[in-house]
């Protein structure tokens, strides 16, 4: 394919995606459908493309191992489905060579921002006593949101996951893409 790497089109693909999805969350407190879904579509298209229909399956499998993951945070009101939609379109370029790595640095990432901003915002005490709370809710009632502490309340603190979603694109292509270069 002229010179161009397999690697490094799918690495273009996860972190496009996932850089305009988080710039969208990080503004309007959404991602918009008309990124994930084409995008979802097209990384799939894509590895089919390239490396035929395993490739294809390759993210197709990316794409169910995300959901399998991530759903059940949805379901429990941990994160909305634009985030969700978000990590599949990701997952769809990234194929199961690099999702876990894109999941993996986002949640590092929003774990990092999350105890930035509740230091800075001086609530660093009831945010480390709400996630106990969620874990033992968890824990008593897998699939329950919890009454308070979801992302539905108005009051309770939110962190656009989908800025997440982005550093962790592009923490996996400096870790990865950029050592193969």
């Amino acid at each position: 394919m002229h010179g161009l790497s397999y690697p490094l089109l799918y690495a273009t693909g996860f972190t496009l995606v996932g850089v305009i999805g988080g710039a969208c969350d990080l503004r309007t407190r959404r991602v918009p459908n008309w990124l994930t879904f084409p995008s979802i579509v097209l990384g799939i298209a894509l590895h089919g493309t390239l490396d035929g229909w395993q490739g294809a399956a390759n993210a197709l499998i990316a794409c169910g191992l995300i959901l399998l993951i991530m759903f059940p945070v949805a379901l429990r009101r941990g994160m909305g489905m634009g985030d969700i939609k978000l990590l599949l379109a990701t997952s769809a370029f990234a194929g199961t060579q690099k999702f876990l790595m894109v999941l993996a640095a986002s949640i590092l990432i929003a774990g990092i921002l999350a105890i930035a901003v509740s230091i800075r915002k001086h609530y660093l005490k009831t945010a480390i006593r709400n996630a106990f709370v969620l874990l033992r809710h968890a824990a008593e009632q897998p699939l329950t949101p919890h009454p308070e502490l979801n992302i539905d309340n108005p009051t309770a603190h939110h962190l656009p996951f989908g800025v997440a979603v982005a550093l962790g694109c592009i923490l996996t292509v400096v870790l990865t893409i950029g050592g193969q270069a």
